[in-house]
């Protein structure tokens, strides 16, 4: 039996929003007015409207958010989307006790402006928080950072999360344990040969492609993600990115009878369960887990319903271990997708159909699309792919840059940085190994209720996608048919003597079908990138040119990096100056100097000691002081800059962080340990010292030791025992001599007027 881990390390840099985000803006708009736009939809939805066509009163998509960052202008179109629910979907929590909750603050669409763009995350209280791609830009990503305010959100792009060398390094364990009945042979990896393109003599998609899920939640995840909504949301977001990740796959599998057909797999979830309590029944109740144990009891109950269960949790696993899972393999009892509830050799009955992820990693949470990519890699495994070997499907360790560039497929061993051509994609390795198992073993498998067509996004199999009628109509979209129209196979495909639809982008004309000329603007001018025109030969607009590095920003606060504003205010002087933290007492600050921390600082390159504020630099930024964005780090990470740019102080852990750094630190144990090895001769003279010591106390200390046992010797007494012993007894005898019993007085003391008239008689 088999699983595989992955597993990652943290980096520190004092410029970044964490430790993984580089740089980010905060967001702000009228989250009133989008609340209130948001609760005609809902209540429009609530009186039974069709989901896809909900329209506000001037006909408009259901909901419409515009805002400016980054330098380009978001003009987002969102509707409810509940399409990763399964129908009859279950939420409960840690006692089998139905949760009373909502899912229309769950919500997609696009960009109004960009066909094929597409937008996904939830909108609460007005204000939203997802993942945003567009074909001209790329992805950003969009996270809440507290109630609706002035500063109620940030995003960022995907180019700016940097994940460390070596980040999300993923080894797969081969584990025959004697408690399980049936033992799995190894993997064995050999070189595939080039996957045969049967695609061309496959016509028919296997209807039954959709994974039906369990997905858990513990209480220290909850404890991360306080609200119902909350846990609603994150959940929603990972099989939305899981779906678009196997959609664009189309795996050829034995359909019965000798017939091959096409499956793309889908992803809903039936059941989940929020644990937000540390009860006696929780067996995920103790803090201190491994993962392997956190996997087996994961695995105890029983889900034959369930294609596969999950459990997600925010525990900082040894060595940074991010995800765990089954690895399924098409022949006997191996674990992963439809495997059974059994019972092995140590009477335990286990479901091996698992698998769980952490969002925590190295004391901080992970990126969005670090978790993403993770439960995609750890389905993976379920899925009967090892990690990605040999030449052909690890392209990203080539030699040959024309080959590298493209970086590594989904299941690499180690994480990916994501924003590769291949990072999202199952090599030719994954997709022999995940054929071979779903041919065998997907009997579990179920019809999906969501469609595929009419997502308004093209996919591979796709010539157009516009939408529904509807949709399609609103778009003026007369190119393409329509995911509802009658004759199913001219669905999503282009109408006879279309050339192009606008749902495949900007540079086709809706009218004539034809392509734009090249006079024609696709793309507005930005920031840090030029205006751009079609091209006359496709329908996608060109990738915008960029305008030169170290350009201003953001008003002047940042620079241009690659047609990005996503570089830091000394950027702007290259080869000159780099950005720094900003120097401040340690004791004895004063307010001008703690303001600093809220400072961007540059300093001259590789010259720590002449590291200033940006309003101390004149020679370069004439006086003026560039603040840092509320919200950004500060501090060495001890606090964060707010609207009046002062750093506020963050102990979330407070005392209890500084002991567990004491008593569980490995660097303080390491260092013992190499101070023990260079000084190995002091040790041994410690030892033999103490052994001294404790000698001599108890040769010291039993021969004063009472005894009552009559064949040892008697105990010596302390000094000076033997004269209080014989004071003790001339007392008792003058006790006597006076006819009085010794106890009652002393005689050696004088008599009160009491013991006289006594004595006296």
């Amino acid at each position: 039996m088999r699983f595989a881990i992955l597993f990652g390390l943290a980096n520190v840099s004092s410029e970044r929003l964490n430790k993984f985000i580089k740089s980010f803006e905060p967001l702000q708009y009228d989250t009133v007015k989008v609340e209130e736009s948001h609760r005609i939809v809902r209540e429009s939805h609530h009186q039974g409207r069709y989901r896809r066509s909900i329209v506000d009163s001037d006909g408009s998509p259901i909901v419409s958010l515009n805002f400016t960052a980054k330098g380009y202008h978001f003009s987002l179109l969102l509707h409810s989307d509940s399409s990763v629910f399964a129908e009859g979907y279950e939420v409960e929590d840690n006692k089998g006790h139905s949760l009373l909750h909502k899912i229309d603050h769950l919500v997609s669409g696009k960009l109004a402006d960009q066909p094929g763009s597409h937008a996904e995350g939830q909108l609460r209280k007005g204000v939203f928080s997802g993942t945003i791609f567009s074909p001209l830009w790329g992805t950003f990503y969009v996270e809440r950072r507290g109630e609706a305010g002035a500063t109620h959100s940030v995003i960022y792009h995907e180019n700016v999360i940097e994940l460390p060398e070596n980040f999300g390094s993923c080894k797969e364990m081969k584990h025959t344990p004697a408690d399980f009945s049936a033992a799995m042979e190894a993997y064995h990896y050999n070189e595939p040969e080039r996957v045969r393109r049967e695609s061309d003599e496959v016509h028919e998609e296997d209807q039954r492609n959709t994974c039906i899920m369990r997905i858990q939640v513990d209480h220290m995840f909850s404890s991360e993600y306080r609200r119902c909504p909350e846990i609603l949301a994150f959940i929603s977001s990972h099989l939305k990115a899981l779906n678009k990740i196997y959609i664009k796959h189309q795996f050829i599998v034995e359909g019965g009878k000798g017939k091959k057909v096409y499956l793309r797999p889908r992803f809903q979830v039936k059941r989940i369960k929020i644990d937000d309590t540390t009860g006696p029944e929780d067996r995920f109740r103790s803090r201190n887990i491994g993962v392997e144990k956190f996997l087996e009891l994961a695995s105890l109950d029983d889900y034959d319903d369930y294609c596969l269960s999950y459990v997600f949790t925010k525990r900082d696993f040894n060595s940074g271990v991010l995800g765990l899972a089954w690895v399924a393999q098409p022949e006997g009892s191996s674990g992963g997708i439809c495997e059974k509830n059994k019972r092995y050799n140590d009477g335990k009955t286990k479901s091996l159909n698992t698998g769980i992820i952490t969002i925590e990693n190295y004391g901080s949470i992970v990126p969005t699309k670090v978790s993403h990519i993770t439960f995609a890699h750890e389905i993976g495994h379920n899925f009967g792919s090892p990690h990605d070997g040999g030449i052909l499907c690890t392209p990203g360790d080539s030699s040959d840059q024309s080959v590298k560039r493209d970086g590594n497929y989904i299941m690499f061993s180690r994480a990916t940085s994501g924003d590769k051509e291949n990072n999202d994609k199952f090599s030719e390795c994954s997709v022999r190994n995940i054929t071979r198992v779903l041919s065998k073993k997907r009997s579990c498998f179920v019809t999906s209720d969501a469609p595929i067509c009419g997502n308004q996004i093209v996919d591979k199999e796709e010539e157009c996608d516009c939408g529904f009628k509807e949709e399609c109509e609103r778009l003026k979209d007369n190119c393409c048919y329509p995911a509802d129209f009658e004759i199913s196979s001219k669905r999503c495909k282009l109408k006879r003597g279309a050339q192009c639809s606008i749902s495949q982008g900007p540079c086709c004309d809706g009218n004539t079908c034809k392509h734009h000329d090249t006079n024609v603007r696709c793309a507005k001018e930005q920031d840090c990138t030029e205006p751009t025109m079609c091209s006359g030969k496709k329908a996608q607009c060109p990738t915008p040119k960029p305008k030169e590095d170290f350009k201003w920003c953001q008003k002047e606060t940042m620079t241009c990096i690659g047609g990005f504003c996503s570089g830091s205010a000394c950027d702007k002087f290259p080869g000159i100056l780099e950005s720094c933290s900003c120097p401040v007492p340690l004791v004895d600050a004063t307010e001008a100097e703690t303001k600093k921390h809220c400072h961007v600082c540059c300093q001259q390159k590789g010259d720590p000691s002449t590291c200033k504020s940006t309003g101390e630099l004149s020679l370069y930024f004439n006086n003026r002081t560039i603040f840092r964005k509320p919200g950004s780090a500060c501090d060495d990470f001890k606090g964060y800059c707010d609207v009046f740019s002062k750093c506020r102080k963050v102990d979330a852990d407070g005392p209890l962080a500084r002991l567990r750094n004491i008593f569980f630190n490995m660097k303080l144990y390491n260092n013992i340990r190499d101070w023990i090895v260079e000084y190995w001769w002091a040790v041994v003279a410690m030892s033999i010292a103490l052994v001294m010591v404790a000698a001599l106390f108890i040769k010291c200390c039993s021969i004063h030791t009472p005894t009552n046992n009559p064949k040892m010797r008697r105990h010596r007494d302390f000094p000076g025992t033997m004269t209080l012993r014989r004071m003790s007894g001339r007392h008792q005898n003058r006790g006597r001599q006076y006819g009085q019993n010794p106890s009652s007085r002393s005689p050696d003391l004088p008599l009160n007027s009491y013991s006289q008239g006594q004595s006296r008689r």
